[in-house]
């Protein structure tokens, strides 16, 4: 695919799943289209195991940063759910981490076992991109690692331009 620009959405609504131009690796059975469309990575039943989700190459015009939401319910029968969300350059090798999401913290208000919270209690995340991308093609990748736990949701993955005022 040639790359995207920005701003860019993926909502994971509508029919095309996966979403046209992503990458599933690992235990791609892992990883599935909501019935309220966002990406569910279903840990349920899947025991050390690894699924992987990524973008088409995204080029990074300006500063920018990456939102999304997500949902997770922690269970300390299941303490090391995981799910990464990392980038590099589009032609390159090496990861950057923008988050890491394990342990008690890995959980959002009102979260279920095997469904989704309400839409309002997703969890916002905004990472800042390191300048160093700007005018770089990058890739974006998710990394879901089951501990046989509660499945993980994530919904509006945006790719924007960094606002002159972002919000606190």
């Amino acid at each position: 695919c040639a790359s995207a620009s920005i701003p860019y959405l993926r909502d994971f609504d509508g029919s095309n799943w996966p979403p046209l131009c992503w990458n599933i690796a690992g235990q791609t059975a892992m990883i599935t289209q909501g019935v309220n469309d966002y990406i569910e990575a279903s840990f349920w039943n899947y025991n050390n195991a690894q699924a992987i989700t990524s973008t088409e190459p995204i080029s990074i015009s300006s500063d920018a940063r990456v939102k999304f939401r997500w949902a997770h319910l922690y269970n300390a029968n299941y303490p090391f759910d995981q799910m990464i969300l990392r980038m590099r350059d589009a032609n390159g090798t090496q990861w950057d981490t923008l988050a890491n999401f394990i342990g008690q913290t890995f959980t959002s208000p009102n979260a279920q076992t095997t469904t989704p919270p309400a839409d309002g209690d997703f969890v916002q995340e905004t990472f800042n991109l390191n300048p160093a991308y700007t005018g770089q093609d990058v890739v974006f990748e998710f990394v879901f690692n089951s501990d046989f736990g509660l499945d993980v949701f994530v919904d509006d993955f945006i790719v924007e331009p960094l606002p002159a005022c972002p919000e606190p």
